[in-house]
């Protein structure tokens, strides 16, 4: 069997664009960005608002840690949500929803729910939504210290049962 073999390489147009003179300076193309970003913060604002009510609601129905659908279904809007508000220059809102959301999987992992654990990351999530402490002021850096607190104790292990008969 003999043929002709081709190769058929596609004209990268991209590239020929970055490569042609004109357009928007990188420094600007990143001012414009920032501009259009900021020109949303009312609506991922708004967004988070929406999630953190629903995340009240969902963690109010959850039943324990047996409740797959409704832990899970918490999970998934709190993990969905990172990211949104860096977007909004609230760092430290993002790092309390991975603080959360990363207690929600352990509780998930380990079969344990404890309700003031959640609730306590929920009422932070609250705060810093609604105050300038989430910009990364030391309040806010005060409220993720004693979150981390908090996922710590439910990360260490239980102490030891000595099983030893006298």
């Amino acid at each position: 069997m003999t043929g002709v073999v081709r190769f058929h390489v596609p004209e990268n147009r991209l590239g020929k664009l970055i490569r042609s003179a004109g357009g928007k300076a990188v420094e600007q193309a990143v001012k414009d960005a920032s501009v259009g970003i900021e020109s949303l913060r009312g609506d991922f604002l708004s967004e988070l608002s929406e999630i953190l009510e629903k995340a009240e609601v969902l963690s109010v129905a959850v039943k324990g840690a047996d409740d797959q659908v409704g832990t899970d279904a918490l999970y998934g809007l709190i993990s969905n949500a990172i990211g949104v508000p860096s977007a909004c220059g609230m760092t430290s809102l993002d790092e309390m929803l991975i603080s959360l959301s990363d207690m929600i999987d352990h509780f998930k992992t380990h079969a344990i729910w404890d309700k003031q654990a959640i609730t306590l990351h929920l009422s932070a999530f609250r705060l810093l939504l609604n105050s300038e402490s989430a910009r990364d002021s030391e309040g806010a850096k005060a409220i993720l210290v004693g979150l981390h607190k908090v996922s710590a104790r439910f990360r260490r292990k239980p102490p030891a049962v000595n099983t030893a008969s006298a």
